[in-house]
């Protein structure tokens, strides 16, 4: 790892991924990435004062592309990835209902979401939607119901958004390497009620659609897979603002300020209270923060001829099996 000196040139790819062979296009997908990242990183700093209490800019957390990085240090922030709110939502299932829950099977060998509560529908919604920790799994199994694949993955799904804009051919090889050869591209188009492929005005071409029957909860005897996340709080933008809105200081009362993981979220309204993921990763911020003298951001993936510099933000496993 190499010492860091000065602002960043840019924000490198996630996991510093090289998934395209042409010079042109892969200079396009770095810069398109980069400034993506930057506006994410903009916005949040901005924060929601016309939404949140309080809100206001998060000084305390800074943009490595106009900071000088020099003397910075990591703080590593680690977090169970079982999807925490099942454990509280259902504290009288037994162990392997509670499993099969996180999982999305049930006991008549159909998969959905965990069941709903009080009438209620178990949110987020959609296919995986309850894994809400930034990790996703899908389990395969066969006729008896034994399972023979699992397939996690936390790769965001931003990069492969980035990634279909430069170049829909690549997006199609590497479902077709990590699901299934049978993947065809109009199988990861986005489709109005019509059935229609929607159109990207950008690049005049069908937009990529994230949750495709490619990269779903699979339905029995279906092949399907965990490309990259799809519940809808697991995305790059959301651990950004996570990130941010955690470095405002919070009091209550005045002067004793709000440490408990999930009053802090509350306040700041950057996550959902019960979860694994967003109340310790707040909390953990907002702690260093309260040391004073600091000020904060998400590591950064940046290549240099020299090696790699440090990592983290956007950050994913290529499809494990």
């Amino acid at each position: 790892m190499t010492a860091i000196s000065g602002p960043l040139p840019r924000f490198d790819l996630p996991a510093n991924q090289n998934d395209l062979s042409d010079p042109k296009q892969a200079a396009a997908l770095r810069t398109e990435w980069s400034n993506s990242i930057n506006r994410w990183i903009g916005s949040s700093i901005l924060g929601d004062p016309w939404g949140s209490l309080h809100d206001h800019d998060r000084i305390y957390y800074y943009n490595p592309l106009t900071t000088d990085l020099t003397g910075g240090k990591a703080a590593s922030i680690t977090w169970i990835a079982f999807p925490n709110r099942i454990l509280l939502k259902y504290p009288n299932a037994s162990k392997n209902e509670q499993l099969g829950y996180a999982e999305g099977v049930h006991a008549d060998g159909t998969f959905g979401p965990p069941p709903p509560i009080n009438g209620k529908p178990y949110g987020p919604p959609g296919p995986r939607g309850w894994l809400d920790e930034y990790c996703e799994w899908i389990s395969i199994r066969d006729q008896n119901g034994k399972i023979t694949k699992v397939d996690f993955t936390c790769e965001n799904a931003e990069y492969w958004f980035t990634l279909w804009r430069i170049s829909p051919e690549t997006v199609l090889a590497l479902y077709r390497q990590s699901v299934s050869p049978a993947v065809q591209l109009a199988d990861l188009y986005l489709r109005d009620n019509n059935n229609d492929p929607v159109i990207d005005r950008a690049t005049g071409l069908p937009a990529y659609s994230p949750i495709n029957k490619w990269n779903n909860q699979p339905s029995a005897g279906q092949t399907t897979g965990a490309v990259h996340l799809i519940s809808s709080p697991n995305t790059l933008s959301a651990e950004i603002t996570l990130a941010a809105g955690a470095t405002l200081l919070r009091e209550d009362p005045p002067g004793t300020p709000v440490t408990n993981p999930d009053k802090l979220i509350t306040c700041s309204n950057f996550g959902v209270p019960g979860r694994n993921s967003d109340p310790h990763i707040g909390a953990s911020v907002n702690e260093i923060i309260r040391s004073g003298g600091v000020v904060a951001s998400l590591e950064h993936w940046l290549n240099r001829p020299e090696g790699l510099v440090t990592g983290r933000i956007g950050s994913g496993h290529r499809y494990a099996k």
